[in-house]
């Protein structure tokens, strides 16, 4: 089966944190695009003359919707091409061209258990559509998000939403670890091992 390349278009782009973008396009067509919460595309960008120079795979950072939009939350990697050239290149109203949806991290088809969601840096793009899907769907199992990056006050992805869902009870808890506000460095694993107990019984339970 050949396959399908879409030419979207960037409507917006906002930064996150002082390396990190948000990207939005539209994926053209009266057809809904279809994908699950936790999948993601792989972009062709003109970056090098071969296939796997120009191939760069981003996971899709919002739920399904009827707008047609995928998110992409980015960093700016020191040496990354991919990344440089969506920063320093691509505006509101460039194309993007992708194939996909891909991948197999998608959601239990039973949303009534407990999930843990364990994150750093821009990696909680999958889990922020994971939420986001539990939202809309009106999953009613408890969600625990660990999230980590260096410093809260720059680095805290997606701050208002999860706070949000935190105030609404739809992120039961929420543990975070941001390794450079302290002399003592904490990562996601010393939160896990600090809540090991209750992390446990959570896994039984989910």
């Amino acid at each position: 089966m050949p396959t399908t390349w879409y030419d979207s278009k960037v409507t917006q782009i906002s930064s996150e944190a002082p390396n990190v973008r948000r990207f939005w396009v539209e994926v053209p067509g009266d057809e809904r695009f279809s994908f699950q919460a936790g999948q993601f595309v792989t972009m062709d960008l003109p970056i090098g003359e071969k296939r796997l120079q120009r191939w760069r795979s981003y996971s899709i950072a919002n739920a399904p919707n009827d707008a047609n939009l995928l998110e992409f939350c980015v960093v700016k990697a020191e040496h990354g091409a991919g990344s440089r050239y969506l920063f320093d290149e691509i505006a509101p109203g460039d194309i993007l061209r992708f194939k996909g949806p891909d991948g197999a991290f998608v959601l239990p088809q039973t949303l009534d258990k407990d999930l843990v969601f364990i994150c750093t840096g821009t990696g909680i793009a999958p889990f922020r559509a994971f939420l986001e899907e539990r939202a809309a769907t009106g999953a009613t199992g408890p969600n625990w998000l660990f999230f980590g990056d260096q410093k809260r006050s720059t680095d805290f992805l997606y701050h208002d939403q999860i706070i949000a869902w935190v105030q609404s009870g739809h992120l039961t808890r929420l543990d975070t670890a941001f390794s450079r506000d302290q002399e003592e460095k904490i990562y996601v694993q010393t939160r896990m091992l600090q809540a090991a107990s209750e992390l446990w019984q959570w896994l039984q339970e989910g």
